[in-house]
């Protein structure tokens, strides 16, 4: 244990390092009012102070972020609803009618019927299979009515009867968010440039839109994909270094047993960056601060495989220092209690999340009500008994697509999905 704790602190301060590195050669993300904390935490390392007695505050910035991320989490599926209407009416808008006919001369149907069931069914592997139709339901046209969509609903998560709740509660998570019924807390004032984009998106009547203003929203729904992915690369950047110092927080008062000095090398190139970042004047070339330490975080990751604490272990904060350095950034830290799926409790999930799937497809134009099938019919266990199913599926959803625009945009989804398992 008392190993394990000194890999711990070792290896959170060549990640701290690193990602510091990062922030100097970049933009200086610690200068937002989230990265205050680790403003403090460098500060605290720099001059030999303990790091302990932050955990508390640590927490509740970890707490802060991981609601930042859920916002933007939410914000993501609501605008791919969009990118998938988008999508699939972009050749009515992006194209000369002689450019339209050209690209759908030669193309046939049955053999797209064709080629798409030996996509799915060219591996033996079922799980492999499972994996290509889901990924092919979310590209087809949606051919589902909606009493037989919400049936699987229903039928998809009496599957985590007896159970525990965690399980079905991520489920119903996962189909909640997809669906855009999902709204955490800051959704309205916490991204006021998301909210406005999105509001505006709400507000469409696709029908209507003509050629100009389809270029104006499909500019627009570039940028906001764009602005979001910024922001979570930064929220993921700032949670992983708020993780490492908790780690090392946890872990400082251990012995150093790390090999080549990794511990007094990581100090030492800390301070050099902390003292640049003070001053404006300097031109500091990060790669020589990590020269010695070659190779350091892989020994250290295997000696941690070896030394690795479970559950059931008695020292709590090597676990949880498990767990902060895991790729799971956003993890909970403490345990929640494992209940079962009462009767009781699946019948109440069930109709709370069907009615409310019901609702966001009433309350919305088709091609949204469309999108929202799309996006989460991917997220079920499969609903096909034989290869059958899935060849009538796939055929009644190719013949009986009238829209040119659509049906091109899915040779398209079709092609790239078939490229990238092939290749």
């Amino acid at each position: 244990m008392e190993r394990l704790s000194s890999n711990y602190k070792s290896a959170s301060l060549l990640e701290i390092l690193m990602e510091y590195c990062i922030m100097y050669d970049t933009e200086n993300l610690l200068d937002r009012p989230e990265g205050s904390i680790i403003e403090e935490g460098i500060a605290r390392l720099v001059k030999g102070e303990e790091l302990g007695s932050m955990t508390d505050r640590l927490d509740l910035a970890r707490e802060d972020i991981n609601g930042r991320m859920q916002v933007l989490t939410a914000y993501v599926d609501r605008f791919m609803i969009y990118e998938y209407i988008f999508d699939r009416i972009r050749y009515k808008y992006t194209v000369s009618e002689a450019e339209f006919k050209e690209k759908l001369e030669g193309r046939d149907k049955e053999q797209l019927v064709k080629d798409l069931y030996e996509f799915v069914f060219g591996t033996k592997d079922n799980v492999m299979i499972n994996e290509r139709i889901r990924e092919l339901l979310e590209c087809l046209p949606i051919r589902i009515a909606r009493s037989k969509y919400l049936d699987l609903v229903g039928k998809n998560c009496d599957l985590f009867s007896g159970s525990d709740r965690n399980s079905l509660d991520g489920f119903v998570y996962m189909l909640r968010t997809a669906a855009t019924i999902y709204e955490p807390d800051g959704m309205d004032d916490m991204f006021p440039e998301l909210k406005q984009a999105y509001d505006e998106f709400a507000a469409l009547d696709i029908k209507t839109i003509n050629r100009d203003y389809y270029t104006i929203l499909s500019d627009k729904l570039d940028a906001v994909t764009e602005h979001i992915n910024q922001l979570s690369d930064m929220y993921m950047t700032l949670q992983k270094f708020i993780n490492m110092l908790y780690v090392y927080a946890l872990n400082e008062d251990s012995p150093d047993y790390s090999d080549n000095d990794v511990n007094a090398k990581c100090l030492h190139a800390i301070s050099e960056l902390y003292a640049a970042s003070k001053d404006d004047s300097a031109d500091l070339i990060t790669d020589y601060l990590l020269e010695g330490l070659e190779g350091s975080m892989e020994k250290l990751y295997d000696e941690r495989n070896m030394l690795e604490i479970t559950e059931g272990d008695a020292n709590g904060k090597l676990v949880m220092s498990g767990k902060l350095m895991s790729s799971s950034l956003f993890a909970p830290l403490k345990e929640e209690e494992v209940q079962d799926v009462t009767a009781e409790y699946l019948a109440s999930v069930k109709e709370s999340l069907t009615g409310d799937l019901k609702k966001v497809i009433e309350e919305n134009d088709r091609p949204v009500a469309r999108a929202i099938f799309a996006m989460t019919i991917g997220k079920l266990h499969t609903f096909f008994n034989t290869s059958e199913d899935v060849y009538e599926y796939i055929y009644n959803s190719i013949m009986s697509c009238g829209d040119e625009a659509e049906l091109l945009a899915v040779y398209d989804l079709t092609d790239e999905m078939m490229v990238y398992y092939y290749d």
